[in-house]
């Protein structure tokens, strides 16, 4: 059955710490940029401030203020906030003073750096755009401690990117005084990719302040160059270097960086591309794309399909843009074309034939085999490197979870079953990961809290739940806990008294693991912070972090953060990682970014993966997304299977070019494999050099997409589209 609708994905994303929901990007630009009026003189000094949080050093004495902040709504404040900054030869300083009233009662919860809690304090957020190009930028946040977080955004085609592995080395301090509480922060020019900025030279930047202590329930939100957000690059204001305020060179620094920053905000006609699906099955005799575009007439659009990126175009099509029509469907035969990757490339040319946009997408077309059944897994054990066996071989658990409407097109894609509509799309015979009936959560105006049941009663409960299934060869693992981390109480709402939620968890994993000592047990948090108190609570850990897992934009900090959580775990617990399928939002999340996160999480140690696709659920209308999960199940099964060899043999070295391009090598049996993962949103060209332990015959195949590539002198070259991965397997001569 072909189902022909699909929907869209906005190309303005938004991004966003979740933490702080005032802080929403909405990348609508309007013709006339009126927080350009907004300006600061920013001097330079001969007297560097030493950076300890107090605005007392000679070099800050003088120099022009940034003032005039409002409130998000532009009303005004009720406690004034300014800002300073200078420069030298070697780095940009700016400095925050915040009034406080009532100092004693500031927001401070978070002592480290990089973690989401800063953004829930009070603190000051600092937007730096060095090319006012506004769509790259550096953003800092600083709460009163102190701590900090940064973060390179790059907002280019019209797609959200948050880099938190940015990781400059600024020097920060705050201080709180009997009124007020101010920060320094100090960053190298070399770490913004700039040198010492010439006399008139326009930089975009914003200064913005969360005030928590106030008696607003949600605190107020300010910024010096008002906008409805934060994150709002096309409403920054612009500060300029090396000319004395009110000074005519000023005056002309400001025309011309104003005119930069309106040809910045309206970087010509856009087009966004869409395909229908990932993974065509031979049953479906079409490929669909819909093309969108906010060009004027006289443009035109021509859509290439091609086996590889420098083979002949299998098919093409091209549309002449209409007035008053956005929206294009093409549709493209597809039954003769043999299984294997394609690449559908869209040109936008302008009256002239001139080129202004192209884009490249992926599909692949392959014969969708019922899955195995999986095996018994009364068996089932845990390797020294954290890889679930069942029946002494490795197994990948793969499951997506949540309410939502089962589509067809992602029947079969699933190894085991839990909650929800979804569980329908497993394979035949899977395995269970059920949870433990514990209460889900209580809700007071004060506090979300977990109300645990008596404790005679709950473990009554636990002994006949877990032990009607301890032989039961479905069960796989069971769930202690989801979202473990939030406060535990027993008593009653009014009454309650606080547990030790690790403790609490681990006696609990004891008790199940005495009724049913066959079965794993996963205990689950959503918290950095956390993964470390519960790392020893349960069998399998269970994360899903806010910085990459239901981040706006799912890859730039997944890598991270799996190695992060495989460090504090230690190299012999599974971790089973939670990617949001539906959160933040379905239209955050495209096919090509949940199979490079797949890819990810395999590479970097994870023994499973979970799809989160509640708080909504996700529209029979993706039937791109939908289509993904079939097709990479076992894609994954295989390229777990290759990832999970015991190395019997030294690894040979490959080097790759382009920094964006992640490697993983791997022998299995006499053949070697690379597993290469573009972490980018842009296609990249990248050249590997293979050392001589790894030349292998004249050409190299990528089994999961059908080709091969020549290899020439120990090295081969290929494309990657967005966060495209490729598999290449390596074979030698005798």
């Amino acid at each position: 059955m072909t189902i022909a609708s699909f929907r869209i994905n906005p190309g303005a994303n938004r991004i966003f710490p979740q933490a702080l929901a005032a802080a929403v990007l909405l990348l609508a630009v309007d013709s006339e940029i009126s927080a350009l009026e907004k300006h600061l003189a920013v001097v330079p000094t001969s007297t560097s401030p030493v950076i300890d949080g107090r605005l007392t050093d000679p070099g800050w004495a003088g120099v022009p203020v940034a003032t005039g902040f409002v409130r998000i709504n532009r009303s005004a404040l009720t406690e004034p906030t300014t800002a300073r900054m200078i420069y030298d030869g070697e780095a940009i300083y700016i400095a925050v003073e915040c009034r406080e009233g009532s100092p004693d009662d500031l927001t401070i919860t978070a002592s480290d750096n990089d973690v989401s809690e800063i953004f829930a304090d009070d603190n000051v957020e600092i937007f730096i755009d060095t090319n006012n190009d506004r769509a790259t930028y550096y953003h800092f946040a600083i709460n009163a401690a102190g701590a900090h977080y940064q973060a390179y955004c790059d907002l280019r085609d019209g797609n959200a990117i948050r880099d938190e592995t940015w990781d400059p080395p600024i020097d920060v301090a705050a201080h709180i005084d009997a009124d007020r509480w101010s920060v320094e922060i100090r960053v190298p020019l070399a770490a913004l990719r700039v040198t010492k900025p010439s006399p008139g030279t326009a930089w975009a930047v914003n200064f913005c302040r969360s005030w928590r202590s106030t008696s607003v329930s949600d605190g107020e939100f300010s910024m010096w160059s008002p906008a409805e957000a934060f994150n709002r690059p096309d409403a920054f204001g612009l500060a300029i270097f090396g000319v004395a305020p009110g000074s005519e060179a000023l005056a002309r620094a400001l025309r011309e960086a104003r005119a930069s920053s309106r040809g910045a905000a309206n970087q010509g006609p856009k087009i966004d591309v869409e395909l229908d699906r990932f993974y065509y099955t031979p049953d479906v005799a079409t490929v669909q794309v819909r093309l969108e575009t906010d060009a004027a007439a006289g443009h035109a659009a021509a859509v290439t399909i091609r086996k590889d990126a420098h083979t002949p175009p299998v098919a093409r099509q091209s549309v002449d843009i209409v007035e008053g029509k956005a929206s294009y469907d093409l549709s493209f035969a597809m039954t003769p074309w043999p299984h294997g990757r394609y690449v559908v490339s869209v040109d936008l040319r302008d009256a002239d034939a001139a080129l202004i946009r192209s884009s490249h997408h992926v599909f692949i077309k392959r014969r969708l085999d019922p899955a195995p059944p999986s095996p018994s897994a009364l068996d089932a054990t845990i390797r020294d490197d954290g890889v679930i066996l069942v029946g002494g071989k490795p197994f990948l658990p793969f499951v997506g979870e949540g309410w939502s409407p089962a589509s067809p097109l992602a029947k079969e894609s699933f190894s085991l079953t839990t909650y929800g509509d979804l569980g329908t799309l497993a394979i035949a015979h899977p395995l269970e990961w059920p949870r433990l009936n514990l209460p889900w959560v209580t809700r007071t105006p004060e506090e979300t809290f977990i109300l645990m049941p008596d404790e005679e009663a709950m473990y009554a409960k636990l002994r006949e739940e877990v032990g009607a299934r301890k032989s039961d060869g479905a069960v796989l693992a069971r769930m202690l806990k989801y979202e473990a981390q939030l406060p535990m109480y027993r008593g009653t709402v009014e009454n309650r008294t606080p547990l030790d939620n690790p403790e609490e968890c681990r006696r609990i994993n004891a008790f199940v693991k005495e009724v049913a000592p066959h079965h794993l047990t996963s205990i689950h948090v959503d918290r950095p912070k956390y993964v470390e108190r519960f790392r020893d609570v349960a069998d399998i850990m269970e994360v899903g972090l806010w910085t990459s897992s239901y981040a706006p934009s799912l890859i730039p900090n997944l890598r991270r953060d799996m190695e992060w959580v495989r460090r504090i775990v230690g190299p012999n617990k599974p971790i089973k990682f939670w990617i949001g399928s539906t959160i933040p939002s379905p239209d955050k999340r495209t096919a090509e970014e949940i199979r490079c996160a797949c890819y990810l999480v395999l590479t970097r140690g994870g023994a499973a993966i979970g799809f989160n696709m509640g708080h909504g659920g996700l529209d029979l209308t993706y039937t791109r997304h939908w289509s993904v999960y079939p097709g990479l199940y076992r894609e994954l099964t295989d390229l777990f299977d290759i990832l999970t060899t015991i190395q019997q043999r030294p690894i040979p070295t490959v080097a790759v070019d382009s920094p964006d391009i992640d490697l993983t090598i791997r022998w299995k049996g006499d053949r070697l494999y690379i597993v290469a993962i573009n972490t980018s949103r842009h296609t990249v060209g990248a050249t590997f050099t293979m050392d001589a332990k790894a030349r292998p015959d004249a050409t190299i195949g990528l089994p999961f997409e059908q080709r091969q590539v020549p290899v020439d002198n120990h090295r081969f070259t290929d494309q990657f589209t967005a966060f495209e991965p490729h598999m290449y397997e390596l074979t030698f001569s005798p």
